[in-house]
């Protein structure tokens, strides 16, 4: 039996149920499995149910610093997490490993420590390792997608390859379609065999009828439902939803429904007029905290479009994922991912975050057009075909299935000065 070593660093996002969908996958199911993370990660939720699957193996990671989002955290401060995140890892694989050899270890989330593996090795010795990667920016510019250019973009592409050449890595997935098309374009073959595109995946639910929803929410029949789904933050662009469906000229029919849980800024601003006046007029629904799988389904159900105007954020979306996958059109950010996918695939509605006028011209547009958002909604269902459980777990397990290590790599990557990182 195999004895695998699972390290999650947080809670929140993706955290839970990446940890979730790996322990339910067969491979991971018929191992031994030790996951290791912060308390809160452990007693989360979407583990409860699994408790039996895994041994918990409580430890303190450093918390990843949250600023707002004109005063990002300094590269010094990036850089001093990557190396405590890595030295928590590598004195929890050591503790492990000392009471019974691991087999293999997976990090569900590589970018808290990606660039330190590059730079020291990995963490876990000489045992195969295996990771996703969800937060990779050094190659925007090069396929296309708008997005601030990232402090030392050469370096991290540098830093990216190395990492790619770590003699035990078993695999490295990505689950940025971008990623991907970069990787094709300019990555070596021996590093391009060791990148993985893993689309990101979402729960298939089986929808109530819309109305039955929407009467257990106390949503009127009628409304255009806009969701806005997950961890509700500034950066999520829920105050400038709340504020333009508030608008005079908003139409009446508008409907916003979040559910997730709110920041402290966000709960004292739901708290103020703007979202107490759309309360009376029965235009606003709070759902807070926890949603579980079948209150998703409800949500769902209900819903006419999904809120992903976010401001600072670049990466893919879960929501945007679990929207297509329901055939649920979505109103985005014009920069990053989501953005670069929903205008080359033409699967919503695309708006500048910091542009209200514009955001309230698609609020307008959601209110009359249901044709346009059923089409858009059919193109995403289809765009996003591959992005199930299912076929993110049977990619985890062929790797899996495969571990090995290889002792003798190719050489690794030369510094950034090479051609193409140059002009990335």
């Amino acid at each position: 039996m195999k004895r695998i070593l699972i390290l999650n660093s947080a809670d929140r996002g993706h955290h839970p149920r990446y940890a979730r969908w790996i322990l339910e996958s067969a491979l991971v199911r018929d191992a031994e499995v030790i996951l290791a993370g912060p308390v809160e990660l452990l007693e989360h939720g979407e583990l409860k149910a699994i408790a039996r699957r895994f041994q918990s193996h409580p430890v303190e990671v450093p918390a990843q610093q949250e600023t707002a989002l004109s005063k990002p955290p300094s590269t010094d401060a990036l850089i001093r997490r990557e190396f405590a995140v890595w030295k928590v890892w590598r004195d929890t694989y050591d503790r492990v490993n000392n009471a019974a050899p691991v087999d293999l270890a997976i990090i569900p989330f590589a970018d808290d420590c990606l660039n330190a593996i590059a730079l020291k090795g990995s963490p876990f010795r000489k045992t195969p390792w295996m990771s996703i990667t969800l937060r990779q920016m050094f190659h925007f510019k090069r396929v296309g997608v708008s997005a601030p250019r990232p402090r030392l973009a050469a370096v991290r592409g540098w830093l990216f390859r190395r990492a790619l050449h770590n003699p035990c890595l078993a695999g490295l997935f990505t689950i940025d379609p971008t990623l991907d098309e970069y990787a094709n374009r300019y990555l070596r073959e021996g590093e391009r065999k060791r990148l993985i595109f893993l689309p990101d995946p979402a729960v298939d639910h089986a929808l109530p009828p819309a109305v039955t929803a929407r009467e257990s929410l106390g949503i009127p029949k009628d409304a255009k439902v806009v969701l806005a789904y997950g961890s509700l933050a500034e950066r999520k662009g829920i105050r400038a939803l709340i504020e333009c469906a508030s608008d005079a000229q908003c139409p009446l029919n508008v409907y916003v429904l979040l559910a997730g849980e709110p920041t402290p800024e966000i709960a004292a601003f739901l708290a103020g007029e703007a979202a107490s006046a759309l309360q009376r007029q029965n235009r606003l629904k709070i759902v807070d905290g926890y949603v579980s799988d079948s209150e998703e389904a409800t949500l769902l159900a209900a819903a006419d479009c999904m809120w992903i105007v976010y401001r600072g954020f670049y990466q893919m979306s879960g929501a945007q994922v679990l929207a297509a996958r329901h055939g649920i059109p979505c109103l985005v950010s014009n920069a990053g991912v989501t953005g670069y996918l929903t205008n080359k695939l033409q699967l919503g509605l695309i708006v500048d975050p910091d542009d209200r006028k514009a955001i309230l011209a698609a609020l307008q547009q959601i209110s009359r057009d249901a044709g346009l958002l059923a089409a858009k909604g059919q193109m995403a269902m289809r765009a996003f075909s591959r992005h199930s459980v299912a076929d993110f777990q049977n990619s985890i397990g062929s790797i899996i299935e495969s571990t090995g290590c290889d002792h003798s790599p190719a050489p690794p990557p030369a510094l950034p000065e090479d051609a193409h990182e140059r002009r990335a």
